[in-house]
């Protein structure tokens, strides 16, 4: 009793008038024993069935997300379901671990569309896809069998959809879709901070700073993929890989490359290449030389990425290039000096030239 009061009985020193602790004691001291107690953590329930279907179109994914974050988090935090309550998800983003644990990134928007807050607050499985300026609503019916497309692509030129529409993300894990963790934010915010047409333009911008230029006709197609390495989970970054040369893009913008030692001497003076703003994609380009310009037509219009076709010998005929961008009528064909986007391999053997009348060859700055 004498050394409690002695030295740990005693009152504070420095304390102020208007604390409320003034002249009063602060004791620490040992908790009684408890008995031994097995706690074991509860994991959350898988929510997956079967492997994701990919004619689901991310659906069964986005199900997941939804039944697990009403479940595991909207009964504990008020502030989430507020905010989840607002939104409608988008489409799902495959990442893949270092360590194996692959999971999806499903992020929620806020709706292109005005919509009332169902009640009770039990969401729709649906994914709303933005592509520019226009946006498919897909959804899935309520036994969560089949997926239906219920909106078709429609133009919103007089009102421009934001990138920052993201309000919430939701991580499930990729193998049976369990609920993972989730992260929100009170005003919307574009994600990925990076995206994939971004980053690409970030690789060949670093290919063209280092002396490598855009000559990938001998590589074809990059491959594209998300993954962790050791950030956040919520911002993975980007493996593309072009040949022997895998760069990696993170989302604040850096870009890393392993395999980029030697530089690819060029081969062609100019290239075809197409305008993505003004190309209707109307397949004219594609119905004249399927092999090359196909190609080119296809980057623009499925994917969105910059392409171009080399033209020389063993690729393709200066005259096909003058009939394709002739054959245009937004104009949006053009030849360049230089490789824009990726550039598409050449076939392997020289294509039978078509000899048409020669016409005015238009070529434009990068």
């Amino acid at each position: 009793m004498d050394q409690w009061t002695s030295e740990y009985y005693l009152k504070l020193s420095g304390v102020r008038e208007c604390d409320s602790y003034l002249n009063k004691y602060v004791a620490v001291c040992e908790p009684p024993e408890q008995p031994d107690v097995e706690v074991k953590p509860v994991h959350s329930p898988a929510r997956l069935e079967k492997p994701v279907d990919p004619e689901l179109m991310g659906l069964d994914v986005v199900k997941a997300a939804i039944d697990g974050a009403t479940e595991e988090l909207v009964p504990y935090d008020t502030e989430f379901a507020a905010v989840f309550a607002k939104t409608i998800a988008g489409e799902p983003m495959l990442v893949i671990d270092d360590d194996g644990n692959d999971y999806y990134l499903v992020p929620f928007e806020v709706p292109v569309e005005k919509r009332p807050i169902p009640i009770p607050l039990k969401k729709p499985v649906e994914i709303q896809k933005v592509e520019g300026k226009a946006v498919k609503l897909l959804s899935l019916d309520l036994d969560g069998e089949n997926a239906v497309e219920r909106v078709t692509v429609r133009s919103l030129k007089l009102r421009p959809i934001k990138e920052e529409r993201t309000l919430a993300v939701v991580i499930v894990d990729a193998e049976d879709g369990s609920f993972k963790e989730a992260s929100w934010v009170d005003d919307p915010v574009k994600y990925l901070p990076v995206s994939k047409a971004e980053a690409l333009g970030l690789v060949f911008k670093k290919m063209r700073q280092d002396g490598h230029g855009l000559r990938l006709s001998a590589f074809g197609r990059p491959t594209i993929e998300l993954v962790h390495r050791d950030a956040s989970p919520y911002y993975p970054d980007w493996k593309i890989t072009i040949g022997q040369m895998v760069f990696y893009v993170s989302q604040d913008g850096t870009v890393s490359c392993y395999g980029c030692d030697k530089p690819e001497p060029p081969q062609y003076s100019s290239y075809l290449t197409v305008d993505i703003e003004e190309h209707i994609c109307d397949g004219i380009a594609t119905e004249i030389d399927p092999i090359m310009a196909g190609k080119v037509e296809y980057y623009a219009c499925e994917e969105g990425i910059q392409a171009c076709a080399p033209i020389g010998p063993g690729c393709l005929a200066e005259e096909i290039a003058q009939e394709i961008i002739e054959a245009s009528p937004t104009e949006a064909w053009y030849i360049t000096d230089e490789p824009v986007g990726v550039v598409v391999p050449c076939p392997a053997q020289k294509s039978k030239p078509r000899l048409i009348t020669p016409g005015p060859i238009r070529i434009l700055p990068i």
